[in-house]
């Protein structure tokens, strides 16, 4: 059995510096296992795909793995598991769910994140659970918004700027939340909807 290294781009986070994933995978089946990626701007882009990305080291300056989307064959939907991972970025999130993906996130190691959450889900369907989220510079441990059906349970969140879960947008005009306790979330169901 090989691992996997691999180096990439070191351009930067915002919208016009030119950064890009180490890897992008689209509307295909994957199974990455023991892949350290120790330098670059992102991690994994998965874009509806499935399968899975198992016991590897990400140290990245932007977001750490980024699904979007979910796999359809004849009606059926596929998930993507994110399983026994260590991430780390220096200012993205850890993890981003969005736009109707399907993902289960588990016994991840999460730290870094000076501009966002560790944990971000949007629109999208998550089972989030045995994670250690922690210590979180930018923001929040897990942030769920938009319309989302997320199972978190046994879950550690600790030190993060912000509050250790944040459920909906956040707000310039609400109470700027404070830097939290140490946390750990034994479960939490939230669903939320949005009517037209």
């Amino acid at each position: 059995q090989r691992q996997m290294c691999i180096r990439d781009s070191d351009n930067g986070c915002g919208n016009n510096d030119g950064g890009r994933p180490t890897l992008w995978a689209e509307g295909t089946f994957i199974e990455i296992n023991d892949a350290t990626v120790n330098t670059g701007d992102y991690g994994f882009a998965l874009v509806s795909s499935s399968g899975s990305l198992t016991n590897s080291d990400i140290n990245v300056n932007c977001n750490g793995v980024d699904i979007n989307g979910i796999k359809s064959v004849q009606g059926v939907d596929f998930t993507i598991e994110i399983g026994n991972n260590e991430i780390t970025t220096d200012s993205g999130s850890g993890i981003t769910v969005y736009d109707g993906a399907n993902v289960e996130l588990h016994n991840n190691d999460i730290s870094g994140v000076g501009e966002r959450s560790g944990i971000t889900v949007q629109s999208s369907k998550a089972y989030i659970h045995n994670n250690e989220i922690g210590p979180i510079g930018g923001w929040n441990g897990l942030w769920l918004t938009g319309s989302f059906d997320v199972i978190a349970e046994r879950n550690t969140i600790i030190d993060t700027a912000k509050t250790p879960i944040q459920v909906g947008e956040l707000s310039s005009s609400g109470p700027a939340p404070s830097a939290s306790r140490p946390v750990s979330y034994t479960h939490l169901r939230a669903h939320e909807t949005r009517g037209n």
